[in-house]
């Protein structure tokens, strides 16, 4: 295995990671807002707490 083919497999494997990380980081997100949205439906007097 040559040396630019292990930089090249480590940095996207790296890329592969971060996307994935930001990726579920973006789901938690939506996650947490749509059970906000569910809540304040429910509960509107506390969404002017």
């Amino acid at each position: 295995v040559s040396n630019s083919n292990g930089v090249n497999f480590n940095s996207t494997k790296i890329y592969i990671f971060r996307a994935i990380k930001t990726q579920s980081l973006y789901f938690y997100a939506l996650n947490l807002h749509k059970k906000q949205n569910s809540i304040d439906t429910k509960y509107p007097k506390f969404h002017h707490f």
